[in-house]
């Protein structure tokens, strides 16, 4: 379900939906995350930040993480990641080609283009976009990390332009936080865990 920052004439909802403050039609629940907020109650039930240790292993501003950066090839961040990637096929259904999916173990991946379906990343494809996942323990100099909590990111960057909630079968939590394409994204997914007021995954800008 998303919310988004703006506002719109009530809509007509479906049966155990509601239209919020903001004119979004959300279900019905309760709870810090409910249907019924507006995206400032959203934000404002976030947790206070807490964020990491500052560090210089995550750098927004250059898209950058460990030396590796966003519209690098894959023998760049390969090599500025250690040389220990694995690559996996894979086929867009939407776009009707494929791609090579890698993954560094310290918590890094991105995908490549793969025009000769070989499993290998084109030598001039570039990476779009680096996401980071457990394990990466690294932060930036803002102590904006996988440790640091959403509301971190929310001071550091002001309210998002769009958040999408997800449902546990219980309650609703602020999933993915959208700012634009110079910020990082965060997001938060049940299959990590009971929802901690952490991210699950970050998206370095491109």
């Amino acid at each position: 379900m998303i919310v988004l920052l703006a506002c719109a004439p009530p809509p007509d909802c479906m049966e155990g939906y509601a239209a919020n403050a903001d004119g979004i039609c959300l279900a019905e629940t309760t709870g810090p995350f409910s249907g019924g907020s507006s995206v400032d109650e959203l934000l404002d039930a976030l947790p206070p930040c807490e964020a990491m240790e500052a560090g210089d292993r995550i750098d927004p501003d250059a898209a950058c993480v460990d030396g590796a950066c966003a519209n690098n090839t894959f023998t760049e961040i390969d090599a500025a990641l250690g040389g220990d990637a694995s690559c996996i096929r894979r086929f867009d259904d939407q776009h009707l080609d494929v791609h090579a999916d890698c993954s560094w173990p310290r918590g890094i991946t991105t995908s490549f283009s793969d025009y000769d379906d070989d499993g290998v990343p084109d030598a001039d494809s570039l990476a779009s976009p680096l996401y980071l996942v457990p394990p990466y323990d690294g932060a930036s100099q803002d102590g904006l990390g996988l440790e640091a909590g959403l509301g971190c990111f929310v001071d550091a960057y002001g309210p998002p332009e769009w958040m999408y909630l997800v449902h546990d079968g219980e309650h609703w939590w602020p999933g993915t936080l959208v700012w634009n394409s110079d910020t990082l994204d965060v997001g938060w997914t049940p299959e990590s865990g009971p929802w901690d007021g952490t991210p699950s995954w970050i998206r370095m800008p491109e």
